[in-house]
């Protein structure tokens, strides 16, 4: 068999939303959070593959034959393991304001960690893995996000405009390359001085552009004494309607909001978290991990291709991190085929796929896996995503 179905485990984090998810696949409401739907092998939440009529973890099917599973190409670049983890996220509330980190980021900091003994599940760790973590979402609904620096002077502005406490750090900022260090030295204020701070938005908001004041707004509320909520003036407010998509390099400083996203990324679960949260912050690693580009943060979409009708693609300078969105309103419409593996993941409808040897059908919210130059088409009436490593085609 060439194309195989896999079953996926969801993320209960608190920011997920009970009902997004659940209404966009038709699954029950259980009043529990979902976060994250996770399709890939990254250890923390490996799916599951239907081989010969049983269920396998992903990870021990790829490590029993990495050439026929993954592809020579793949192998050699990243070892028996997929190069991409693909995700759908149902936001509720705000995720933590973070970042990733580059590969030898990652790989310093994972083998610092692992020399101190910290347990690669504890809490306080900061990288699960030694791998960078660049990702791109595309909205399946309107989405809310802080993503990238604005430009320095619309920042010293906004700072200006609050005063009190965030004067001093308005007459710091005067390049980008300020912006690193002002993020460490909000995000190190003692608990008092973050409330003063988060005191002043709060008592500043009507002097705010609208559109700054509604999502810092919101934020101060919900966290009153936490200096993030200063640090996301700083950024860009994004809102991307269905089919606008992010990309994130490493060194990103951003945080989602609220929405429903298909999100895809190298596979990796580094994040450096700066605030906005009750997980484990790591203030010095996270201000070491920022890139400070600055200005408005382009919008991705879709964009097709003559050589594959009916498919859309949303591409990245990063080969891991690309998506391709193919609707069939009963037609039928190629999979690109790929030198390495193939992630599928339905989001409405019913979708069917077949390929020489292989018929299998997917329900929203269902996946499947599909070998290396595997040639599959997609007919029914719906939605998948397809996941590949588009640099090796």
């Amino acid at each position: 068999m060439t194309v195989l179905s896999l079953r996926c485990g969801v993320r209960p984090y608190a920011w997920g939303s009970p009902t997004l998810m659940a209404h966009q696949f038709g699954w029950p409401v259980t009043g529990e959070p979902m976060a994250e739907l996770w399709v890939g092998d990254h250890p923390s939440l490996p799916s599951l593959i239907r081989v010969n009529g049983h269920w396998h973890a992903l990870p021990e099917i790829l490590a029993s034959d990495p050439l026929r599973w993954l592809g020579e190409a793949v192998v050699a670049c990243y070892g028996a393991r997929l190069p991409m983890l693909l995700k759908i996220l149902g936001i509720g509330e705000p995720l933590s304001l973070q970042a990733h980190p580059s590969t030898a980021q990652a790989e310093s900091g994972f083998a610092r960690e692992d020399a101190l003994g910290i347990d690669r599940a504890a809490p306080h760790r900061s990288y699960r893995d030694d791998r960078a973590k660049p990702e791109m979402i595309c909205a399946l609904t309107s989405m809310e996000a802080l993503c990238g620096f604005r430009d320095p002077i619309e920042s010293e502005e906004l700072l200006r405009a609050v005063g009190g406490p965030l004067r001093p750090f308005a007459e710091r900022l005067r390049s980008p390359e300020d912006l690193p260090g002002i993020v460490g030295d909000l995000l190190s204020l003692d608990r008092a001085g973050q409330y003063r701070v988060v005191a002043a938005i709060a008592d500043a908001r009507s002097s705010l552009p609208s559109s700054v004041a509604a999502v810092i707004g919101q934020l101060a509320d919900r966290y009153p004494d936490d200096a993030g909520v200063a640090v996301a003036l700083l950024l860009n407010a994004i809102s991307l309607e269905p089919g606008e998509a992010l990309y994130l390099p490493a060194g990103n400083l951003h945080a989602y909001l609220s929405g429903l996203g298909v999100e895809v990324m190298a596979s990796s679960d580094n994040v450096l978290r700066g605030g906005l949260t009750p997980k484990h912050v790591d203030v010095p690693e996270l201000v070491q991990t920022l890139v400070p580009v600055c200005g408005p943060w382009p919008v991705t979409r879709a964009a097709v291709d003559p050589a594959h009708p009916g498919v859309e693609f949303y591409r990245s300078p990063s080969p891991e991190v690309g998506l391709a969105r193919i609707a069939v309103p009963d037609r039928v419409v190629a999979v690109p085929v790929s030198d390495g593996p193939t992630l599928l993941l339905a989001t409405e409808g019913t979708v069917h796929l077949e390929s020489d040897d292989t018929k299998l059908s997917l329900a929203p919210g269902h996946a499947a896996y599909a070998l290396p130059l595997s040639s599959v088409c997609v007919d029914g009436v719906g939605v998948v995503w397809v996941s590949q490593l588009w640099a090796v085609h």
